[in-house]
């Protein structure tokens, strides 16, 4: 377990709740932001800078967390990017269109396959494969 946190709007008192948890348990935490923050010396807590610019935290954010890793935001964005599903060998879902056009989406697919139908054009992908599109028409999975 690997505890992300994005930092930018992290409240101090939050960060440090997280490095006195980190010290005590030796899990380990990520700080990720567009500027640099104090982390204490030793242990596992440590700071990630990341370019200024919209979102480049969260994506980056979103790009590290694997599964059973924590990720601390209050952007609802970046919480529904790293959010884990599971499908049953099989099933399908489909979507006449999406809840909120132009949304961007970006798809890890941990394990096994996966058959992704954006607009009718076919994405057939496999373990560690990632997509990113916007949803602006039908979808199934």
């Amino acid at each position: 377990m690997h505890i992300w946190v994005d930092a930018d709007a992290c409240p101090v008192v939050i960060r440090q709740i997280l490095f006195r948890a980190a010290k005590r348990t030796g899990v380990p935490v990520t700080l990720v932001a567009n500027h640099p923050l104090p982390v204490p010396r030793g242990g596992s807590v440590r700071m990630l800078q990341v370019e200024s610019g919209f979102d480049v935290a969260d994506h980056e954010i979103a790009r590290r967390a694997q599964a059973g890793d924590l990720v601390i935001t209050s952007d609802i964005p970046l919480a529904a990017e790293v959010i884990e599903c599971r499908l049953e060998p099989g099933k399908r879902i489909a979507y006449d269109g999406p809840p909120v056009p132009g949304q961007e989406h970006h798809l890890v697919l941990i394990s096994g396959g996966l058959r992704v139908t954006l607009d009718d054009v076919v994405h057939d992908i496999g373990p560690g494969d990632a997509l990113r599109y916007r949803l602006t028409g039908t979808s199934s999975f």
